[in-house]
């Protein structure tokens, strides 16, 4: 799973998170990958959308996330002057990712044995 930030300068006041999550997830298409939609205002008229994508690398998770972020700014009339002012991936650590996998068969699920009284359990 790949976060992709779109960040975006709108062209006027647009205070509809909702809206603004519909429009631009409305335009992912099936089989692109995109899981989730966040969306960020900025009191500066900028918006972040964060885009949870369930793609093969991050590169293709950055092309998806910006197609799909110009598309909804193709056909919404509300979005049409905005402007991309980047995409780029949050990169998750190494050892974050790692939490994210299955566990392996460590022992870790065992039950503890307290060697300190005979009668702990």
């Amino acid at each position: 799973m790949n976060l992709v930030h779109v960040r975006i300068r709108l062209d006027g006041p647009v205070d509809d998170r909702e809206w603004l999550k519909h429009a631009f997830h409305s335009r992912a298409l099936l089989g692109e990958g995109v899981e989730h939609i966040s969306v960020h205002l900025e009191e500066d008229g900028e918006l972040t959308v964060g885009f949870w994508m369930n793609t093969s690398s991050v590169d293709a998770g950055e092309d998806t996330a910006n197609a799909v972020a110009r598309r909804a700014l193709d056909a919404e009339p509300t979005l049409h002057r905005a402007a991309i002012l980047g995409c780029s991936s949050a990169l998750v650590p190494e050892a974050f990712d790692r939490m994210l996998q299955p566990p392996r068969e460590s022992g870790r699920n065992r039950r503890r044995t307290d060697t300190a009284t005979p009668d702990a359990w």
